[in-house]
């Protein structure tokens, strides 16, 4: 009978966490609930032990990253968040579930002149494959691929913004 050890040593989360304190009282512990999220996705990094280390493998590594930035996704970024509260009387699902300050609605229309891709080893150069991805907090789109230096879209992405004064949008062509 063996045993196979396997485990995390150490996580990295990299990225910005909003602490917020909810429902100041008079009385201790003064606070009735503190809200945690992050603004975006953040970067992950862990160090494994033992057995655990095959992960390392690119494919593997890739899958358990991916895993883990879903499940971060799910329960710690915008507009998802953590909600620990110290006080009986407070209203988790109203802290949990806040009405987005405003819907932002993202018009992705054309992109005129991209440079050609000028590959070294061929003599020609071609169009490109174009795209623009946005990402706002856990949300994530993208457009369909044209084929060409003069692409036209007409798409539209509407997401819930949560947090209006510091929440980034990041456009990507």
């Amino acid at each position: 009978y063996h045993s196979l050890n396997a485990g995390i040593k150490s996580l990295y989360l990299h990225g910005e966490l909003r602490l917020i304190l909810k429902s100041i009282v008079s009385k201790i512990p003064f606070i009735g609930a503190l809200e945690i999220f992050f603004l975006r996705t953040p970067t992950i990094d862990f160090d494994l032990t033992d057995i655990a280390n095959i992960i390392e493998i690119p494919g593997l590594h890739n899958l358990l990253m991916l895993t883990l930035e879903r499940i971060l996704q799910t329960f710690i970024v915008t507009p998802n968040r953590l909600i620990i509260a110290f006080m009986n009387e407070i209203d988790i699902n109203q802290l949990k579930f806040p009405k987005p300050d405003g819907i932002l609605r993202i018009d992705i229309i054309e992109a005129k002149n991209l440079p050609k891709l000028d590959n070294s080893f061929i003599i020609t150069k071609h169009s490109i494959d174009a795209y623009v991805t946005i990402n706002i907090g856990q949300y994530k789109f993208k457009t369909h691929t044209q084929r060409n230096n003069n692409p036209k879209w007409y798409e539209t992405f509407e997401v819930p913004v949560e947090e209006s004064n510091t929440q980034k949008l990041q456009v990507i062509l």
